[in-house]
């Protein structure tokens, strides 16, 4: 059963104040504890979770609030995913607060695609 929209957009807010209070202290910790990096990944990953949740309402809402939402939740995703790596020491560093930033291309849809120029799933510029 799917949850009152009112229920997921609380716990949406709930865990954006917890993303904030860990971005606070991977930023003011250097190099930030291990602890405080799987923090930020987890928080990231439940964040993402929480901006899917929010569309998965009875309603069916317009186009360019799913890509914003999809877009947002790719973000934390991805972020999540980086800092998990980061925290196992898998790349980077502990106290690295800048993880390389990659456009996700692939996810560009046909009529988006044709208006930037590219090819839909693909990365390659449309000739």
């Amino acid at each position: 059963m799917v949850q009152p929209q009112w229920v997921r957009v609380r716990e949406w807010e709930r865990l954006y104040q917890e993303y904030q209070y860990a971005s606070n202290d991977m930023t003011r910790l250097r190099p930030a504890p291990r602890d405080v990096v799987e923090r930020y990944s987890r928080v990231s990953a439940e964040l993402a979770q929480a901006w899917r949740a929010v569309l998965a309402g009875e309603h069916k809402p317009p186009w360019w609030v799913v890509a914003a939402v999809e877009s947002a939740a790719q973000a934390f995703t991805d972020q999540a995913q980086r800092w998990a790596a980061v925290a196992a020491g898998q790349v980077g560093e502990l106290g690295d607060s800048s993880p390389p930033v990659r456009p996700r291309l692939e996810a560009v849809s046909e009529p988006n695609a044709s208006r930037l120029g590219l090819r839909a799933g693909n990365r390659e510029r449309a000739r």
